[in-house]
C-alpha cells in the first residue's frame, strides 16, 4: 500500500510554523473542544496567514520535559513499541490527498495493522487540593 503522506523538513522554526495546516491542535478547535484556540483561529490562521502568538509558559516547558517519561508509559500501557520523533525539530507529515492536514508528532509507532500511527502528547498539570482527609485529589 502506497504511503498516504509525506514527509517534510525545513531549516527555521518560521519557515515550519508557516507550512503547518491543520493539525491535532486545530483540529480540537475545529471540533469545539480546544480551550485555548477557537475555530475563529484557525481560520485567520489558514486563510489570513495572521496566527495568535503564543508566549512559552511553564506548564508549556513542563509538557515538554514530561514527553520522554509519557512515552514510556504510553509503551507501558498499550504494548506499543514508540519510535521517538527526530530530533530536527522543524518536520511535518503531510497528508498526500489532503494536503491540509500536518503533523508533527510527539512519538510514532505500529499498530496491529503495522500502520505507522503518530502519538500527540498533551501534559496536564496536577495540582494538590487538600481535603479534610489530605489526600490529593487530580
Amino acid at each position: 500500500m502506497p504511503k498516504k503522506y509525506l514527509k517534510e523538513t525545513y531549516k527555521t522554526k518560521s519557515e515550519w510554523l508557516k507550512a503547518r495546516g491543520i493539525g491535532s491542535s486545530d483540529a480540537s478547535a475545529i471540533c469545539g473542544s480546544n480551550k485555548w484556540k477557537t475555530i475563529d483561529d484557525v481560520y485567520s490562521k489558514l486563510v489570513l496567514g495572521i496566527e495568535k502568538e503564543v508566549n512559552e509558559n511553564e506548564l508549556m516547558v513542563k509538557g515538554t520535559l514530561a514527553e520522554d517519561h509519557i512515552r514510556q508509559l504510553f509503551e507501558l500501557n498499550t504494548g506499543y513499541k514508540v519510535i521517538n520523533p527526530p530530533k530536527k525539530k522543524y518536520w511535518l507529515f503531510r497528508r498526500k490527498d489532503y494536503n491540509l492536514m500536518t503533523c508533527t508528532p510527539d512519538g510514532l509507532f505500529r499498530n496491529d495493522n503495522n500502520e505507522l500511527c503518530g502519538l500527540e502528547i498533551k501534559y496536564v498539570d496536577m495540582i494538590k487540593k487538600e481535603t479534610k482527609t489530605n489526600e490529593f485529589i487530580i
